[in-house]
């Protein structure tokens, strides 16, 4: 895609400002050849949230991630990984 990517949960307004102010929505549903998984696309659409959005200062792109949860860092047992990757 060539973008910087940042995930968020939700819009979240920053000081009371609203989601028009701090960014500008480039796309509101997922796009299926990006999230071929249609379960997270509906997880996505149901938030209500748009999925795709420009932060209007810095001009970084951020997708919409879903709720949910995740194991951040690799898998125990990882021969490749450091001390600093696991869980």
């Amino acid at each position: 895609m060539g973008i910087a990517i940042a995930f968020f949960a939700s819009l979240v307004c920053v000081a009371g400002e609203t989601a028009q102010t701090w960014n500008v929505v480039l796309d509101v549903a997922p796009d299926p050849a990006v999230i071929t998984d249609a379960s997270i696309r509906e997880r996505i659409v149901a938030t209500g949230s748009p999925w795709r959005v420009r932060d209007i200062e810095s001009g970084v792109e951020m997708l919409l991630i879903p709720p949910g949860k995740f194991m951040m860092g690799a898998s125990v047992g990882d021969a490749d990984a450091t001390a600093a990757e696991q869980p």
